[in-house]
């Protein structure tokens, strides 16, 4: 009798590519692996880590431009399973009951770019299911790289008429990609999975958020995303969030690195202020 409770998903495998953080993209696949029972799970990384994914070991991918070039041209050699998904260190399965099985009836689900509405909106890569037929297509001489473009959008807005007018690829339709996950539009209802930091303050424990900073890279957290989730959980009250970001933040950039930033993304002057004059006191306390 089988007694794995886990959603099957036997014909994808669960795969992420980090040279950067891969101890957090292990973390990802693990999280993602105790929801559902993946045919592979595969970490992409030049390091040796315990974990618990099989391993391909790469070059050091130290640059946007070497990512795109190893998911586009490089990851579906590895690949023995018709669906990939393709997760990174921010973003994974939070809900298997929210698995559907008209997912497999694409070639290319991501979550939706509220950004856009020329109807080439799905979508983001870092939580995407592909289906091997696109990435084979992908890998081909057809589509070549381009300097300064992610994969995602190559894929989903560059390449997009091409694979569908001429190789017959299905992008899923926006309320399919709103049932798979979400990364810049807020959720409507329960999703499979999501993307991006900003929303770490819906998934993650307080404990589960220091474990998270103190394995990532220093640089890792003071990024544009992370500073927003700052603001996230500064607007929630999350007393205690709020320090334990801050205080990561603090070992590479300074207070008014982070004021500029929540500037940058659309805070108040006022909450921008407010909000790392908190901090600063926060972490001048003394630890709980």
């Amino acid at each position: 009798m089988n007694s794995d409770s886990r959603t099957d998903l036997s014909n994808v495998t669960v795969c992420a590519v980090d040279s950067l953080n891969p101890r957090l993209a292990s973390r990802a696949l693990g999280i993602s692996s105790r929801h559902c029972k993946f045919g592979d799970v595969v970490l992409f990384t030049h390091e040796e880590i315990d974990t618990e994914a099989r391993i391909v070991t790469t070059p050091h991918i130290a640059s946007r431009e070497q990512y795109n070039d190893f998911i586009l041209k490089n990851v579906i050699r590895h690949i023995h399973t018709p669906w990939v998904l393709l997760i990174q260190w921010d973003g994974y399965v939070v809900d298997p009951s929210a698995w559907s099985a008209d997912f497999l009836d694409y070639d290319y689900i991501g979550a939706r770019w509220p950004a856009h509405n020329d109807g080439m909106t799905v979508g983001n890569g870092g939580f995407s299911l592909r289906s091997a037929k696109l990435m084979h297509l992908l890998a081909s001489d057809e589509f070549p790289l381009r300097d300064g473009i992610n994969e995602d959008e190559l894929i989903g807005r560059i390449y997009r008429p091409v694979l569908e007018a001429q190789h017959g690829i299905k992008f899923s339709p926006n309320e399919v990609a709103d049932r798979f996950s979400y990364e810049n539009a807020e959720p409507t209802a329960p999703t499979f999975g999501f993307h991006s930091p900003h929303n770490f303050f819906q998934h993650l424990t307080d404990q589960e958020l220091k474990e998270l900073v103190d394995m990532a890279h220093p640089g890792t957290v003071a990024t544009d995303s992370m500073i927003c989730l700052l603001a996230n959980y500064l607007v929630r009250n999350r007393l205690v969030p709020l320090r334990i970001l801050y205080s990561g933040m603090m070992k590479t950039v300074d207070a008014d690195h982070v004021r500029k930033t929540l500037l940058k993304v659309g805070v108040s002057a006022d909450l921008a202020a407010y909000c790392v004059s908190l901090c600063e006191a926060l972490i001048r306390e003394p630890a709980p």
